[in-house]
């Protein structure tokens, strides 16, 4: 949690090059999962938080 919140700030500091997108899931997803990766289902099995950020570099 504390790597994502470090991405967050990271990314703020260049909101000028990048747009932070909403972050929608694909229909693969089970419900309450982000992405639907094996990796994904890991993590939470293990207590861990997921996140998901989209950047889109302005043009």
């Amino acid at each position: 949690e504390d790597y994502f919140h470090w991405m967050e700030d990271h990314a703020a500091q260049v909101d000028d090059l990048y747009e932070r997108l909403a972050f929608i899931s694909p229909e693969s997803a089970g419900d309450g999962e982000l992405v639907g990766t094996n990796f994904e289902r890991k993590y939470r099995r293990e207590g861990r938080p997921f996140n998901a950020m989209i950047l889109r570099k302005r043009s």
